[in-house]
C-alpha cells in the first residue's frame, strides 16, 4: 500500500556494503598493489589533514565504475568514458567525483564520531549477526571471498567498513534522540511535520479483491465485508473516551485488518503527500487527531481510519534524527579542507577500470584453474581406488563456485546518472 523503506536498516546496509575508509596499512595483503601497481597506502587526498589512501578510495571507484558499466551493458554499447549521460559531466569524471565526494564524507564522519567519543566493539553480538547475514546473502563464505577479491578488499577492510556504519548510527541515536545534544523539542517536531506535510494514521482494511490473484471479490463477498466494516465503525464511534477508542481500534485492527503491511507497521503509517492511495490520504486529512472515519472505499477495499498525532510517532523521531544527522554530516563535508594529491589528479578512470577488469579476469582464471585441478585430483583418486570415471563416489568432487551471489552493490541503474555530485 505504501512504499516505505526502513530508514535505519537502509542506512546500515548502505554503509556496510557500499563504503570506503579501508586502510591498507599493516595488512599482509595489498589488493590495490596487485590490481593497479601502486600501494594501497598511497595518499590520494587529505581531508582536514587526514589521509585518504588508495585503499580508502578504490572500492568506491570500483563501485561507481561498475554502475556505469552495467548501464552500458543494458543498452548494448561499449563504455565511452568521455560521453555525457544526462548532464554536462563526462562519465569518467562523474565516477571520479562521486568516489571523491564519498571518500570525503566518510573521512569526516570517521573524524567527528571519534572526536565525539563513539567507538566500535568488534565483539558486538548484533554486528556479528549482521555480518553472518551479509555473508549468507552473498551466497556463503566462498562467494563472500570472491566478492572481496573482485572489489580489492580484505576481510579486515570489510570489518572496518562496518565499524564506520555502526558508529555513525550510534552517534545519531546518542545525540539526536532523548537526552542528546540535538534532542528535538515538541515545537521542532511540529515544525518538521508542517515542513514535510506529514500525516499519521492507523487503519482497518477489509479487502474487496483476492490478495493472491488481485481479482475482485464477488458482490456478495464484498457486501459481507462492508457490513462487517459498518459494525466496526458503529462500535468505534460510540466510544467517547479517546484512549478507550484507540485501544478498541487496536484490538479490532489486529484481529481483522487484512493490510499486508500491518506486521511491519503495527502502530500505523507516517506518510507525506502522494505516498498513500488518494482516498486514504484525503480521508485522513479530513479527520481531527483521534477521530475515526466512516467507511472509506479505495481500490484495495474498505478502510476505517484513525488519525494519530505524528509528533508521537516513533517513525517520526527516527526520521527527524536521520535528517538531523544528515544535515550535520553535510556541514562537516562543506566545511572540510580538502587537498587532492597528484596520485588522484592523474588517475584516469578508463585506465583504472581496464586494470580492474584485467585483475578480475585473472582471479576468474585462477578459480577455474583450481577447479580443474581439484576435479582432476578427485577423478584420479577414484581410479586408484578401482573406480571408473563417472562412478558415484563416497565424496563428490569439489563443486565449482556458484555464479552471482554477491550483494546488489552495482545493480542496473533505473535511470541515467545526471552527472551531478552528491
Amino acid at each position: 500500500m505504501k512504499n516505505i523503506r526502513n530508514r535505519a536498516l537502509a542506512l546500515v546496509l548502505a554503509l556496510v556494503l557500499l563504503t570506503g575508509l579501508l586502510s591498507g596499512c599493516g595488512q599482509e595483503e595489498d589488493p590495490i598493489q596487485e590490481a593497479f601497481g601502486f600501494p594501497g597506502d598511497t595518499v590520494m587526498l587529505t581531508v582536514d589533514g587526514n589521509d585518504v589512501t588508495a585503499s580508502d578510495l578504490m572500492y568506491w571507484m570500483a563501485y561507481n565504475a561498475d554502475y556505469i558499466a552495467q548501464y552500458y551493458q543494458t543498452i548494448g554499447q561499449e563504455i565511452d568514458w568521455s560521453a555525457t549521460l544526462g548532464g554536462s559531466q563526462p562519465v569518467g569524471e562523474y565516477v571520479k567525483e562521486q568516489s571523491r565526494q564519498t571518500a570525503i564524507l566518510y573521512s569526516t564522519v570517521t573524524a567527528h564520531t571519534a572526536a565525539a567519543g563513539y567507538s566500535f566493539d568488534p565483539d558486538d553480538a548484533d554486528y556479528k549477526v549482521q555480518f553472518e547475514e551479509a555473508k549468507e546473502n552473498m551466497g556463503g563464505q566462498e562467494e563472500f571471498q570472491r566478492f572481496l577479491k573482485e572489489m580489492c578488499l580484505t576481510e579486515d577492510s570489510f570489518h572496518a567498513v562496518n565499524s564506520v556504519a555502526l558508529v555513525y548510527q550510534h552517534m545519531q541515536e546518542g545525540i539526536c534522540r532523548k537526552g542528546g545534544e540535538y534532542e528535538p523539542s515538541q515545537e521542532e517536531l511540529k515544525q518538521y511535520v508542517a515542513d514535510k506535510d506529514l500525516l499519521s494514521a492507523r487503519h482497518i482494511l477489509l479487502m474487496t479483491k483476492d490478495p493472491q490473484t488481485n481479482e475482485a471479490l464477488s458482490q456478495e463477498q464484498a457486501a459481507e465485508k462492508k457490513t462487517k466494516a459498518e459494525g466496526f465503525v458503529s462500535q468505534l464511534q460510540a466510544i467517547e473516551d479517546p484512549k478507550q477508542r484507540s485501544d478498541k481500534f487496536n484490538e479490532l485492527m489486529k484481529a481483522n485488518s487484512e493490510d499486508s503491511g500491518l506486521a511491519s507497521y503495527p502502530n500505523g503509517y507516517l506518510f507525506g503527500a502522494g505516498e498513500m492511495v488518494e482516498e486514504f490520504e484525503e480521508a485522513t486529512r479530513g479527520l481531527e487527531i483521534g477521530q475515526v472515519s466512516g467507511i472509506v472505499e479505495s481500490n484495495y477495499g474498505y478502510h476505517i481510519i484513525l488519525r494519530d498525532d505524528p509528533t508521537q510517532s516513533e517513525e517520526l523521531l527516527n526520521s527527524w534524527a536521520e535528517t538531523k544527522m544528515q544535515d550535520l554530516s553535510n556541514e562537516w563535508v562543506t566545511e572540510a579542507v580538502v587537498e587532492d594529491k597528484e596520485a588522484f589528479t592523474n588517475l584516469d578512470v578508463a585506465d583504472f577500470y581496464a586494470k580492474l577488469t584485467a585483475y578480475r579476469d585473472s582471479l576468474q582464471a585462477e578459480d577455474e584453474g583450481q577447479e580443474d585441478t581439484n576435479s582432476g585430483e578427485d577423478a584420479n583418486s577414484g581410479k586408484e581406488d578401482g573406480g571408473q570415471a563417472g562412478d558415484s563416489q563416497e565424496s563428490d568432487p569439489q563443486a565449482p563456485a556458484q555464479e552471482g551471489g554477491k550483494p546488489e552493490d552495482g545493480g542496473t541503474p533505473d535511470s541515467k546518472p545526471d552527472g551531478d555530485s552528491q
